[in-house]
């Protein structure tokens, strides 16, 4: 059997749409984009004060991006 693809520790293969239910469109600025592999899922979070988000791709990866500064309290 030949793969289209490797499926490595960096493969996200779940390829689901789960509406969040919220009716207002979410606005800023974007802190990352990559025109050659488009993202098909998106989870962000902060953690110790930081701002982490998790893109899967079309081409079945994940990439972690973080913002450099720091969230202000409050």
């Amino acid at each position: 059997m030949h793969a289209l693809l490797t499926i490595d520790d960096d493969f996200c293969g779940l390829d689901m749409n789960a509406p969040l239910g919220v009716s207002e469109m979410v606005r800023g600025k974007p802190l990352f984009t990559d025109g050659v592999d488009k993202m098909s899922s998106v989870i962000a979070y902060v953690y110790k004060n930081h701002s982490l988000v998790f893109v899967g791709t079309k081409s079945g990866r994940v990439k972690k991006v973080r913002r450099r500064e720091r969230i202000a309290d409050g």
